[in-house]
């Protein structure tokens, strides 16, 4: 067992290495000796307040890592391009006319032109060419697969047909110019935040108009399209920015022009709660999105950045707190238990650098000698009215409440033995009313 601390200025020292006195609001006298003729109203006072039965219980200090963590987040500003670019791009749409198609291919185990003429179009024999341009358009859309003799074709059901049946939407390809907006950000699945149309301008305009000084200039901004973009081809996603309909962006032609992206976004990691929010404003257009977030779990980043911070080792996994000495600690840390633990240039090394950021953790004793420290400290810090036997009592039991795996090793002073050892070092109180506070009643028997 763990002996008490004999002279009370070993605590005093420790606490003066880790903080800065609190000044005292008011000015106290210096205290003298008490008496028995001490003032009678305050010894009335003393006697008339509650018994430890009648105080309220004390509270635990331990805060669930859950509720501490939910808010942590990982911050930074979002690199945007944009190019204008030659590119075939499917968007969704709804084709009422090909969906009974997918459908009797489904039900029918696979169709043909016949097939479709008699049971879509009422007529089997009049009416199987525009059957057969019907399977073709599904064919070409990927929604169907032929299989059997070229003279007699039977088309069966794709993947992509099973996908748009379910979802009442087909990806219908469109050739054209378009402005991609996209982000090599380690975070975003999908690196394509945004597309639309291009405008191109009229051939009079480039050789005649106003823009054909600008023509010249665009010539400059001609580029390779970069590998991470070029990457998406053929992925079906939703617009990180926009999310409002699924694309697929089925070729691109190498060579892109940039263009301003008139764009700032910011992108806010959650990981525990597994949620990405992407906010600001694209061109003329506001930002609020949720992309899909990095399949990797909170403890993974969470040990990262400890392992950075070299605190790993000082950590406690299985109850998600901070082993720390009582002279590493802070007057306001030591009796909720808690700290903000700053991380001013946070990496993680699949998802590169944040902006600065914290996270309320729990606190807890790293030894026993430690354990001791705390629990006299945190008494000491609850002397802020005349400790009667039962406050005393009530006090110490609070002390050592939040320290309970050493409660049985923690030993206190009693309250004469903690009167005679604040006595002896009040020359180097910085708050006098806590001499005040325990000697009275001391003297008073109370």
């Amino acid at each position: 067992m763990l002996n008490k601390i004999n002279d009370f200025s070993q605590l005093g020292n420790l606490i003066d290495q880790a903080e800065k006195p609190v000044p005292v609001k008011e000015a106290q006298p210096e205290p003298h000796r008490p008496t028995k003729r001490a003032n009678k109203k305050k010894l009335e006072q003393a006697r008339q307040r509650p018994t430890s039965k009648q105080a309220e219980k004390p509270q635990t200090h331990a805060i669930p890592s859950k509720s501490l963590s939910a808010t942590f987040q990982l911050k930074r500003t979002v690199n945007v391009y944009c190019w204008n670019v030659k590119a075939t791009i499917s968007r969704s749409a709804k084709r009422d006319d090909l969906m009974p198609v997918l459908k009797r291919a489904l039900e029918n185990e696979g169709t043909y032109a016949q097939d479709i003429a008699g049971h879509l179009l009422g007529e089997e024999v009049g009416r199987e060419v525009v059957g057969h341009r019907l399977l073709e358009m599904c064919t070409g859309l990927g929604l169907l697969e032929i299989q059997g003799e070229k003279k007699r074709p039977r088309y069966f059901l794709s993947e992509d047909g099973q996908k748009a049946l379910d979802a009442g939407r087909v990806m219908v390809p469109e050739e054209g110019t378009w402005t991609i907006w996209a982000s090599d950000d380690q975070l975003l699945e999908y690196p394509i935040l945004r597309v639309k149309p291009c405008r191109e301008s009229s051939a009079y305009d480039e050789v005649m108009g106003d823009k054909k000084q600008d023509t010249k200039k665009r010539s400059d901004n001609f580029e390779t399209i970069p590998k991470w973009l070029e990457a998406s081809v053929h992925k079906l996603s939703q617009p990180s920015a926009t999310g409002n309909e699924l694309i697929r962006l089925d070729s691109i032609e190498p060579r892109i022009e940039r263009t301003d992206h008139e764009a700032q976004l910011e992108i806010t990691w959650s990981p525990e709660a597994r949620n990405l929010l992407l906010k600001g404003k694209i061109a003329d257009s506001k930002v609020n999105a949720t992309p899909t977030a990095p399949a990797v779990s909170f403890e993974e980043v969470w040990r990262e950045l400890l392992e950075d911070a070299h605190l790993w080792s000082s950590w406690d996994r299985d109850k998600s707190r901070l082993l720390v000495s009582f002279s590493e600690t802070k007057g306001q840390e030591r009796e909720p238990m808690q700290r903000r633990l700053e991380f001013v240039t946070p990496r993680l090394s699949m998802f590169g650098s944040f902006d600065a950021t914290s996270r309320l953790i729990s606190i807890f004793p790293a030894s026993q000698a430690d354990a001791q420290y705390w629990a006299e400290w945190i008494l000491q810090n609850k002397i802020n009215t005349y400790a009667t036997e039962p406050d005393y009592s009530a006090w110490c039991e609070q002390a050592t409440l939040p320290l309970n795996e050493y409660s049985d090793v923690l030993n206190l002073p009693t309250r004469s033995e903690l009167a005679s050892q604040i006595w002896m070092g009040r020359h180097n109180q910085k708050n006098t009313s806590k001499t005040w506070h325990i000697m009275a009643v001391e003297d008073w028997g109370i």
